[in-house]
């Protein structure tokens, strides 16, 4: 029997072509948790923003100072940024629970990825509870007291916040627990 012939040899490509499917089925259960997370997340979001509330007169809406909460637009998007930047480091820590020991660029690249798809899914779907739970009143319908309205958001530079965390936090994993190699004993010393 020959070098070639050993069953180390022969099993090698069968055994790579488990790891990809592995890797894949990993990396397609990481995007499935993060977007059920998103989307969850997103329509709590979603049902608790704050919203202002006042009366609709002649068509315009005029805000209740008393009665509506302080810095509606600052804490939708305050809660934003927090929520999801959570869901980014949760990803993150998931995708490194599951293939630690394959941290590579490729994973670093595929959790980002991931964490901007579940800040994406968190924000339409957060979006559309907020219209299930706060519809805009009819203009035509006449006059309308006590309406409540929330503002729309838009997230601007809160996009890059999940995805940053994630990455930055499975960077932070893979540096801090990669074993450190042996030292390698100094020439002429024996310990």
């Amino acid at each position: 029997m020959s070098i070639h012939q050993t069953p180390l040899a022969s099993s090698t490509p069968a055994t790579n072509k488990t790891r990809r499917k592995a890797m894949v089925g990993t990396a397609a259960g990481l995007l499935f948790f993060a977007l059920v997370a998103g989307l969850v997340l997103g329509a709590l979001w979603g049902a608790f923003r704050p919203a202002y509330v006042g009366d609709i007169t002649d068509g315009m809406f005029i805000a209740n100072e008393t009665e509506s909460p302080r810095n509606v637009e600052f804490s939708s998007f305050a809660s934003y940024i927090l929520i999801t930047g959570v869901l980014g480091i949760v990803v993150a820590m998931v995708a490194y629970l599951k293939v630690g020991h394959a941290a590579g660029v490729g994973m670093l690249i595929w959790v980002g990825i991931v964490a901007f798809a579940a800040t994406f899914a968190f924000y339409v779907f957060g979006n559309i509870v907020t219209g299930w739970v706060h519809p805009y009143p009819d203009p035509s319908g006449g006059d309308v007291t006590g309406a409540h309205i929330v503002p729309p958001m838009s997230p601007g530079v809160g996009w890059a916040v999940a995805p940053l965390l994630a990455v930055l936090t499975y960077w932070i994993q893979a540096i801090v627990s990669s074993p450190d190699p042996e030292p390698e004993p100094l020439p002429g010393r024996t310990i």
